[in-house]
Parts: C-alpha cells; sequence; structure tokens
C-alpha cells in the first residue's frame, strides 16, 4: 500500500465483521478532460465494482508543463462522511491518493475528485494516467498466527484519459490583472527568481520564445512595455 498513507489495520479489523458484499472485479477510469489556459478544472477518479473495498491505493500521474494540482482532493460520490482519504502532491508528477473505507465501497461513482490549475495553452495535453492502482477486499483478511496481517488484494483494471489545454495564453498578462503593464514584468522577473507567492504566472513566460523561462524574458517584456525599438514583438 501507498507509504504515505497505510490504512490502520485495527479500522479494517473491525469493519470486516460487518462486510456482507461479495468481492469482485473492479474497474477504475479517468475520463479525458480540457479546459482553459490559467482556469481550474476538476479530474474525478471513478470507479465500478461490485466488490467491499475497504481500502485503495491511486497513483495519478501527469504532465506538470500543462497542469498543476492545487492540492485540493475532494471525497467522490462514493466516499461517505465516516471514510478516511488522504493525498499527497509533494512530487512533481504525481498525485498519490488513499482511501479507506468504513463500510466497503460498492457501487458506480467517483471516489476522488482531483483538482488541478491549467498551467499550458495552445492544444498542449497531459496524460491522465492511473500509473499504480490497488484495491483491497474488506471482507478478505488475510490471518496469520491468528491475527490479521492484511487484507487480499482485488483484481483492477484501470482506464486513463488526456486531459487538453485550450486557449492561446500567450498575451504576456502574467499577473492576469487584464492588461499589459510594467507590474507584469517585474511579477515574472519574482517568479523567476522563486520569491514566494509568485510561483504561478497566467500567460506564458517563455517571452523571447527561446525554449525557457529567464531574467532575459522579463527584461524583454519589460522592454516591450516602455516601447523600445526591436521589443515591439512578443514570442517571435
Amino acid at each position: 500500500m501507498n507509504r504515505y498513507f497505510k490504512v490502520p489495520v485495527y479500522v479494517l479489523v473491525m469493519l470486516s465483521v460487518c462486510a456482507v458484499h461479495t468481492a469482485g472485479a473492479v474497474t477504475v477510469s479517468v475520463d479525458g478532460a480540457s479546459s482553459g489556459y490559467g482556469t481550474t478544472v476538476d479530474i474525478p477518479i471513478d470507479v465500478s465494482s461490485t466488490s467491499n473495498i475497504g481500502a485503495m491505493d491511486i497513483s495519478l500521474t501527469y504532465d506538470p508543463s500543462v497542469i498543476s494540482p492545487t492540492g485540493v482532493v475532494a471525497n467522490g460520490t462514493l466516499i461517505s462522511a465516516s471514510d478516511l482519504i488522504a493525498n499527497y502532491t509533494g512530487t512533481s508528477g504525481i498525485v498519490n491518493v488513499s482511501i479507506a473505507s468504513t463500510s466497503g465501497i460498492t457501487g458506480i461513482g467517483s471516489i476522488a475528485i482531483v483538482q488541478f490549475s491549467v498551467v499550458g495553452s495552445g492544444g498542449a495535453t497531459s496524460p491522465l494516467t492511473l500509473s499504480t492502482v490497488d484495491a483491497y477486499d474488506l471482507g478478505n483478511p488475510t490471518i496469520v498466527n491468528g491475527s490479521v496481517a492484511g487484507y487480499a488484494e482485488l483484481t483492477v483494471t484501470s482506464t486513463s484519459g488526456t486531459f487538453t489545454a485550450t486557449g492561446e495564453g500567450v498575451t504576456g498578462d502574467i499577473d492576469s490583472s487584464g492588461e499589459l503593464t510594467m507590474s507584469d514584468a517585474v511579477y515574472l522577473a519574482k517568479h523567476v527568481v522563486g520569491l514566494s507567492g509568485y510561483e504561478t504566472i497566467y500567460a506564458d513566460g517563455d517571452i523571447n520564445n527561446d525554449g525557457e523561462v529567464t531574467m532575459s524574458d522579463a527584461v524583454h517584456l519589460a522592454k516591450h512595455v516602455v516601447g523600445l525599438s526591436g521589443y515591439e514583438t512578443l514570442y517571435s
């Protein structure tokens, strides 16, 4: 199970006594989605099963140059108020979600909803890949020397999706104020040096179109704003 969140064994021991569902195959899926540059989008992780799922560990991989997790992982429609859900988004490109159910997850619906901000544009795509999906049967404990040592894994089939970023996102409006000013150049410079509060930019930061975002882009943008000759065009 995922190292970021371990389901307490005693929780599942107590709950397995009440389990009445029959174990079977589990299907977990993420559908494709699209949204515009600078917006946020909710990506549901769906499950369809007749299984008595007591716990799940899921890793959802994505392209961080296109979408970035906001840290918000909401309970899905199949998760009750008494269920436990945890997530870890500290590693770029991966969202880890772990779930423990107090009554067993059975049915069709979402188990978690992961929110992303859209940082790509112009048709850029990101895979939404379920790279790890483990599910455990609440009603099938493994007994070793009279004690519960774990729970049997369920058979899982996963289906992944693709996210597509829409919109151009190349206006130079780095701070999303609605107009292009010197504040955008200053904001971009603070982003480049890594100042807190400037982690997210709201337009393409590669102003001089050299393939990377550096202080040269902030300088280019500043010269464009004040109207210096030779800097009339952005992203050329």
